[in-house]
């Protein structure tokens, strides 16, 4: 899954999650299912470049479910949530619990740090927009 977002390559979401993939925890305004993942992996290719996901903890909890703490880290080089690129990093957290059905993610659930993103995008615009009126 992880790879997926990396890439940015929506076509493979469907390699990735079985055809009945239920999001517990959508981002705001997606939906839930395939195409919404599809637009998700989709809208973080178009926000940030030099994608990487850190796996910082992963266990097998047995039953098909694994749980994973990562680290996003990426250049921020396109619109993210209506702000414009600032060509600096960001790095946010999260963990997921994921069921797994016939080698596919199913069920998703997650919590993303995606305000300490934001924030830091903020600042920078800030910062930038400070350097450019004095």
């Amino acid at each position: 899954m992880y790879d997926l977002f990396n890439s940015g390559d929506a076509s493979e979401v469907d390699n990735v999650f079985s055809p009945d993939f239920i999001d517990h925890d959508p981002f705001p305004g997606i939906s839930t299912g395939l195409q919404a993942m599809r637009d998700l992996v989709e809208m973080v290719a178009m926000a940030f470049s030099n994608r990487d996901h850190e796996i910082l903890f992963a266990a097998d909890l047995g039953g098909g479910v694994a749980v994973t703490n990562w680290r996003f880290t990426a250049v921020h080089t396109g619109e993210w949530l209506g702000m414009p690129p600032t060509g600096e990093p960001i790095s946010y957290c999260g963990i997921d619990i994921s069921t797994i059905r016939n080698d596919r993610v199913a069920e998703l659930r997650h919590v993303e740090q995606i305000h300490h993103a934001n924030v830091q995008i903020s600042q920078t615009l800030r910062a930038q927009k400070a350097g450019r009126s004095s």
